[in-house]
């Protein structure tokens, strides 16, 4: 089986679910709690809520493993996002709520990560990284946004509920003012749902690596709180009311981000 999913599009537009999988190899289950086992920090439904994408033509890349096989999103040299912080490791041994992931003694050892990084993590930025070039050559820019979802209540982050929608541009270095600026127009459109931008998620390793707006690339992500979107007990679940009021504010937000994208790209060619 690939270790990912990719669409190809026909825009500036690139969309990359790295935490959207949920499968784990037998080897591995095998070594595990049942915490573990059910994959509970995956971004659940992801393509189901921006079903919308395909009429954008943008781009999709998508996980089809489990976070907890190999993080997608974080550095492959393990280096934390935030020096000092706690933070998920790049082959994690807990959950979000510090649940052990594997049974005493089974934890992966230096060499199965480094083959795990191998096997899951570099096919998929390696696809990440041609589609950016891609979109380079064809179009003189490209627009990165980096998909993702969480639980509303993570005390391991944050003691109170999180924000609804939470943008990350690295502290605004990843990608053009001006495109944040009509990102945060399209989340903060008297809709109701509450919004932060780089604040507790300020961008984890795809948008701070691949965000180099010198170079033509511009990053960004967004942190959407499953609350807006799904049902989080007992089990997780769409909730198709929930879906109707946030998705048109996902597919105004994605538009802008498309929209912006090929103005920049008429406007390079016309110099």
């Amino acid at each position: 089986m690939n270790t990912f999913e990719i669409i190809k599009g026909k825009s500036p537009l690139i969309v990359s679910m790295p935490h959207i999988g949920y499968l784990i190899p037998h080897e591995m289950t095998k070594r595990m709690t049942a915490s573990g086992c059910m994959s509970l920090d995956t971004d659940w439904n992801l393509d189901l809520l921006y079903d919308f994408l395909g009429e954008s033509e943008a781009t999709i890349i998508r996980s089809v493993y489990s976070r907890y096989v190999i993080d997608l999103g974080r550095d492959p040299a393990n280096k934390p996002l935030y020096p000092g912080m706690d933070h998920p490791t790049l082959v994690p041994t807990e959950t979000f709520d510090r649940v052990p992931l594997y049974r005493q003694g089974h934890a992966p050892d230096d060499q199965e990560i480094f083959k795990r990084v191998e096997t899951y993590w570099r096919p998929y930025h390696d696809a990440l990284s041609n589609s950016i070039a891609e979109s380079l050559s064809a179009y003189g820019t490209a627009v990165l946004f980096d998909c993702h979802s969480i639980a509303s209540v993570v005390p391991r982050y944050s003691p109170t509920r999180i924000p609804d929608l939470n943008l990350g541009t690295a502290g605004g270095s990843s990608c053009s003012p001006d495109l944040s600026d009509a990102l945060m127009g399209a989340l903060s459109n008297d809709n109701g749902f509450t919004t932060s931008h780089d604040g507790l998620f300020k961008g984890g390793f795809i948008t701070r690596h691949y965000g180099m707006p010198d170079k033509g690339v511009h990053a960004f992500q967004l942190e959407l709180s499953r609350a807006t979107y799904m049902r989080e007990a007992p089990s997780p679940a769409l909730d198709e009311k929930l879906t109707a009021r946030i998705r048109p504010v996902l597919s105004r937000m994605c538009e802008e981000a498309l929209g912006w994208a090929r103005r920049r790209s008429q406007k390079l060619g016309s110099k």
